[in-house]
């Protein structure tokens, strides 16, 4: 953006609700700003059901809509030339960033890889059409987004019973907690890195 040539990329393990509400996070934050309008694919993340030109958005779309205060338009099914700006911002940060299938430690070190790639590449490059200096567009562009509210982490929540053996089980996984809450409800909360466990609004 804008024409696809402001990229910023990030990967992620999971494909989920917290996986892109961190990304809406991070891209927002990296351009200083919130998109007013955002297009996407059909993904079941954000559409539950397609009706011909209309969408049926699901919970999680409805809500950053509304955290954001942005619009969402959704690409028409099969319809490859909408998506084709997107492929290609794809295939470019694949080729420019990630080229001969670099190793990191972790997720952080990929992603802040990827992070300090873009923001490279918009300082030092230009508009392959006009010329123009990708961080004159950058700059022009940041003047005119919604101003951004406070760091925002998107989980998904769901009530469980913490075991005899102290255990809270998620999504297949078990995670310990002190003894003094074994046979007590707790909340969890599961973001794409992070796990936060609350007893009584309270973390544990």
């Amino acid at each position: 953006i804008p024409g696809a040539t402001l990229r910023y990329c990030q990967v992620f393990p999971v494909k989920s609700s917290e996986a892109w509400g961190e990304f809406h996070e991070r891209s927002y934050r990296f351009f200083g700003g919130v998109l007013p309008i955002s297009i996407y694919d059909n993904d079941s993340v954000l559409v539950s059901e397609i009706l011909g030109r209309e969408r049926k958005q699901t919970r999680f779309s409805l809500a950053l809509e509304e955290h954001y205060g942005i619009a969402s338009r959704f690409c028409n099914p099969a319809a490859g030339n909408e998506k084709g700006s997107v492929e290609n911002g794809v295939g470019y940060c694949r080729r420019n960033y990630m080229a001969g299938c670099p190793e990191f430690t972790d997720w952080n070190a990929v992603n802040n890889h990827l992070e300090q790639s873009c923001r490279e590449t918009i300082n030092t490059n230009r508009h392959y059409q006009t010329n123009r200096p990708l961080k004159d567009i950058f700059d022009e562009m940041a003047e005119k987004l919604a101003p951004l509210f406070v760091t925002h982490t998107w989980r998904r929540w769901a009530e469980a019973r913490v075991d005899s053996y102290q255990i809270v089980h998620m999504d297949s996984h078990g995670y310990s907690v002190p003894e003094c809450y074994v046979g007590s409800s707790v909340r969890i909360g599961t973001g794409v890195f992070t796990v936060e466990i609350q007893h009584k609004n309270q973390v544990i």
